[in-house]
């Protein structure tokens, strides 16, 4: 839990902080979110601040480990992804990404899901991984792969070196993984974004980020990692 805690999500909550529900881009369901994108918050947070400028509505704080439990995010039966409104009605919860990189990876996403025995439910969140970036003590994991390229740069590597099979899977499988004897789960280490950082810092009052270069946070340790990585491959090269 304290690994995904590392990591902000950021909820719209009224003046007495309840979770404020919003309807989908499709108009048919209305959804609780916790979005792990700092930009989008913000940016949905304003337009609902725009038709209801009476709410009191602001954006709140969570660790992603908090809202991944809120969303029924381990592989329990008695979990439930929906809630339901004063009125009766029933309201998702939703981990939400970005929305792009949330869109365009689902469909596999789902499949996977399904195949390793998940129902998918209503959202999916990608986790993107690269075992050059690696090392035998840290293994970075991203919520973006822009944050990726980020360190990939960060650990003395070329952008035009940066491998096209990045790993992708959803949260849920990654956490199910961290629970087996065959991986190592102390070793991996969820990056964040500075943009996430910084807002969770305003919103708690917590000390802003200390990252530099717009470099996600925790990019220091996964640059560091990179780099021990690369070291480790030359060192193999040498032997063979």
């Amino acid at each position: 839990m304290d690994k995904l805690n590392a990591v902000p999500t950021f909820s719209i909550v009224n003046e007495d902080g309840g979770q404020v529900a919003m309807m989908d881009a499709v108009g048919e369901t209305r959804a609780c979110c916790w979005f792990t994108d700092a930009a989008e918050a913000r940016a949905i947070l304003k337009v609902m601040q725009e038709a209801n400028p009476t709410a009191g509505l602001k954006l709140a704080c969570h660790g992603l480990g908090g809202a991944f439990t809120v969303c029924n995010g381990w592989k329990t039966d008695e979990g439930t992804q929906a809630a339901k409104s004063a009125a009766g009605e029933n309201i998702e919860l939703r981990l939400q990404g970005n929305h792009h990189l949330a869109n365009t990876t689902a469909p596999r996403l789902r499949e996977l899901l399904a195949e390793h025995g998940f129902d998918p439910g209503c959202w999916t969140l990608p986790v993107f991984l690269c075992d050059r970036l690696a090392s035998a003590s840290f293994f970075p994991v991203f919520l973006s792969p822009r944050d990726l390229a980020v360190v990939w740069e960060k650990s003395g590597r070329k952008k035009e070196e940066l491998p096209k099979d990045i790993t992708v899977m959803d949260l849920r499988m990654l956490v199910q993984q961290w629970q087996t004897d065959a991986n190592p789960w102390e070793i991996f280490h969820l990056v964040g974004s500075t943009e996430g950082a910084a807002l969770a810092a305003e919103l708690t009052g917590a000390p802003p980020p200390d990252e530099s270069n717009g470099a996600p946070t925790g990019a220091q340790g996964a640059a560091e990692a990179g780099m021990e990585a690369e070291e480790e491959e030359e060192e193999e090269e040498v032997m063979v």
